[in-house]
């Protein structure tokens, strides 16, 4: 209740939390605070009842809430556009999954940070050389315009 009142992210449930009031179209904050009101009563009143759910069954449902954020177009666009943003995206949610949310956000950060240091470092000037009309003459000169 306290990270939805003052705008915080919650220890925890975050990513699943963030894709399904995505999904609903809840962007306004208090929807934050609502579901954590809504939490706090379920989990308060039927807590012991947790203890009964089989733990796969646990892990199928936060499994299958994972597969169902993963951005399917987008990854298609970044196949024909950008193979090593691709490879980014895929790493990082490697690096998610196998080592934790917040070593394989820092991961794909320092990785995206580092691609792109990468490419701006190769890219050279583009000089352009065109004709240009002198204002009040017939004649034209040559310009040359470095960028």
């Amino acid at each position: 209740v306290v990270c939805g009142l003052t705008g915080a992210l919650p220890p925890t449930g975050l990513s699943v939390l963030t894709s399904i009031s995505q999904l609903n179209g809840a962007t306004h904050p208090v929807s934050q605070v609502m579901n954590a009101v809504l939490v706090l009563i379920i989990t308060s009143a039927v807590l012991p009842l947790f203890s009964f759910l089989p733990l796969p069954s646990v892990a199928a449902v936060l499994f299958i809430s994972a597969v169902r954020m993963v951005p399917v177009p987008f990854l298609k666009q970044l196949w024909t556009h950008d193979r090593t943003h691709l490879f980014l995206c895929i790493s990082t949610a490697a690096v998610c999954v196998l080592h934790g949310l917040v070593e394989g956000l820092m991961y794909g950060t320092l990785l995206g940070y580092l691609i792109d240091a990468h490419r701006s470092s190769n890219a050279g000037p583009a000089v352009a050389v065109r004709n240009a009309r002198i204002a009040g003459s017939t004649k034209t000169c040559r310009t040359v315009v470095i960028s």
